[in-house]
């Protein structure tokens, strides 16, 4: 099980790459698989403060404030989010890739 705490970094992996068309679509593409997924506004949002190497405890006051969400449902799915990733070789914690 990945463990996370208020001051984990995540990076996304090298493989992945995210796309904005427009701000209308959003995308991730996982060049390793040559997979395709579609994001909501709010997974880009999150994948790119991942991208970006926010702190988790930013990442989730951010995306409370920006969606009017509760800390303690935000914080259960962001993790969740993130364990997905991790599965799927789409994201790591920056210290696993250097800081």
């Amino acid at each position: 099980m990945l463990e996370i705490n208020d001051q984990t970094i995540f990076a996304l992996s090298p493989d992945a790459t995210l796309k904005n068309i427009l701000n209308e679509k959003f995308f991730l593409l996982d060049k390793r698989h040559g997979q395709q997924y579609n994001l909501t506004e709010m997974e880009y949002a999150l994948l790119t403060m991942i991208r970006d190497r926010v702190r988790f405890k930013e990442i989730r006051e951010t995306i409370c404030r920006e969606y009017d969400a509760e800390e303690s449902q935000v914080d259960s799915d962001v993790k969740e989010y993130m364990q997905s990733l991790f599965e799927h070789g789409l994201a790591t914690t920056a210290e696993s890739v250097g800081t």
